[in-house]
């Protein structure tokens, strides 16, 4: 999950240079930067958040205490819930 997370970071900030378009040159130009942009801030925090439990299970925490690794798979189904619904009322909206 993280190296596909950190992939997708990747893959998208380099895709940014090769855009056609800026960001002030009209609504859904900026629009498009904004979601984009929430997307991968939102997967940077998963990263972060998968990166603290891994360091915990390591040192051993995680033995007794499973909280962290459940908020973790919480909060990647939030990211992954979001990410389709965005796709739907977005791209397939603008297809229809």
């Amino acid at each position: 999950t993280v190296a596909c997370a950190v992939g997708f970071v990747a893959l998208v900030g380099a895709g940014y240079p090769g855009l056609q378009f800026g960001v002030g040159e009209g609504i859904y130009q900026s629009l498009f930067y904004t979601i984009t942009a929430i997307a991968m801030a939102h997967v940077a925090g998963g990263i972060v958040l998968l990166v603290l439990v891994l360091a915990r299970a390591r040192a051993g925490e995680l033995a007794l205490h499973r909280e962290p690794l459940q908020a973790a798979g919480i909060y990647w189904y939030f990211v992954v819930a979001v990410g389709a619904v965005v796709y739907l009322l977005l791209y397939l909206a603008v297809a229809g």
